[in-house]
């Protein structure tokens, strides 16, 4: 896909699922200063820009960024392209900015990450100086920002993003440096153990504070509060009410509700968040779901158990047989008279469709089915990300045989791995790229 010259964005935002795309621009080809970045080819990121479309192919914001994410809540994250050239060197830099659905910047391209928006918020960080003694004391690298930008949470200096989650139902987990006689308050005698072996076998004050791998999680709400205590070994997002938690002291998974009190006993091996009313849980070995009050639905049987959407959930039995289950406990095959090869792996079921990859005589392809095991369309599409429909259209990678243009084996046949998006019907809505 081609855009020379560069088309006009749109005035007025377009209403409908906006989908990213990469084009060539041919009017953009990067001017070198030197003869060693020429030979260094770093010319990729400026010669290729993101835009936007519609499920219909219809453009909706130019190809010019240099990358780009899915919008949430109105907003997009993409990045700029920087290019900082010497005699003997070259560096692309993208710094990250947010858009909005008209394509225009609403958040400056100066951030190293920025996060997908959720409840309002994002996280993000800003480029932090490699050096502590360059750092302003009073300026805030990291943390939650609203979307003008601004930060409404931040992290303390030298806290990481990892240290936190994304906002659902208006909380988000964090991870936070306790004084060390709270932490080991909730704290198992092996994680103990570990947490000394990390400061070096050391005794540690009470007041010494501390953050590990064997710490306690808590959660917080949107003005940054801590609202849950830290007092869980593992945490996951909140989904309908409940989320799923480690008990930090037994080691066993439960779920709390919104207050922080346990709604479901913490008495499962795994547990995963709620979705369609029903959550997998794995006791033994074996896996089957509750209900939110904690009620067994379907038996704990099965050794893979997927999440639900809508009726139907994919499970793998003790023989390790893939099946559709669905909330009455009925099963059949989750392929319908087809004979494909291995399963390998197993996306998302959405919107009715799940994606499969399997063996082939081509390598691993990934093919799509419907809930009713019927396929809609055969295993071609290559890659190693799992493709899923959104709004009836789907990105997905295909791997093609063309002339090389590389300069020392031109015309030569290779591999090409392109990435575009097609519809139920299998054609393109957006035409296949390069993935270079």
């Amino acid at each position: 896909m081609t855009f020379d010259p560069m088309p006009e964005r749109a005035q007025e935002p377009i209403k409908g699922p906006l989908y990213f795309f990469k084009a060539e621009i041919t009017s953009a080809l990067p001017k070198f200063k030197s003869d060693f970045a020429r030979a260094m080819g770093h010319f990729r990121e400026e010669r290729y820009r993101y835009g936007y479309m519609t499920k219909t192919g219809k453009l909706a914001i130019a190809p010019q960024f240099g990358t780009a994410e899915n919008f949430s809540e109105d907003l997009a994250v993409i990045s700029a392209v920087k290019r900082v050239e010497t005699e003997t060197s070259i560096k692309i830099y993208t710094p990250k900015g947010v858009i909005n659905r008209k394509g225009e910047l609403v958040i400056p391209t100066k951030f190293d990450k920025i996060g997908a928006f959720s409840n309002g918020l994002a996280k993000a960080k800003l480029p932090t100086p490699t050096f502590s003694t360059d750092r302003e004391k009073s300026k805030i690298y990291e943390g939650y920002i609203n979307p003008k930008g601004e930060f409404v949470i931040p992290f303390e200096l030298g806290e990481s993003m990892r240290a936190a989650g994304d906002f659902s139902e208006g909380l988000a987990w964090v991870h936070p440096m306790l004084p060390y006689a709270e932490a080991k308050a909730y704290m198992s005698d092996k994680d103990l153990e570990m947490l000394s072996k990390f400061y070096g076998q050391r005794k540690l004050k009470d007041d010494a504070m501390v953050r590990t791998d064997y710490t306690p999680y808590g959660y917080m709400d949107q003005t940054g509060k801590m609202v849950i205590p830290a007092r869980f070994k593992s945490v996951t997002t909140f989904a309908e009410g409940r989320a799923a938690v480690r008990d930090s002291k037994s080691g066993k998974w439960g779920f709390i509700d919104i207050k922080g009190e346990w709604a479901i006993p913490a008495k499962y091996d795994y547990a995963t968040p709620f979705s369609a009313g029903l959550a997998a849980v794995t006791q033994d070995r074996q896996c089957g779901y509750i209900d939110v009050k904690g009620q067994l639905k379907l038996p704990l049987k099965y050794k893979r158990c997927d999440s639900f959407s809508g009726d139907f959930a994919v499970v793998k039995n003790t023989a390790g047989e893939y099946h559709w289950l669905s909330r009455e406990g009925k099963l059949k095959s989750l392929f319908k008279g087809e004979s494909f090869g291995e399963v390998r792996s197993l996306g998302e079921l959405h919107e009715g469709v799940l994606s499969v990859q399997v063996e082939t005589p081509s390598g691993q392809r990934w093919c799509f089915i419907n809930t009713e095991g019927e396929v809609i369309l055969p295993p071609k599409y290559s890659g190693y990300h799992r493709p899923r429909f959104r709004d009836g259209i789907a990105r997905v990678e295909i791997t093609v045989k063309e002339p090389s243009t590389n300069v020392k084996a031109k015309g030569k046949i290779v591999e090409v791995k392109k990435t575009g998006y097609i519809n139920l019907k299998g054609e393109w809505v957006i035409q296949p790229v390069n993935n270079y």
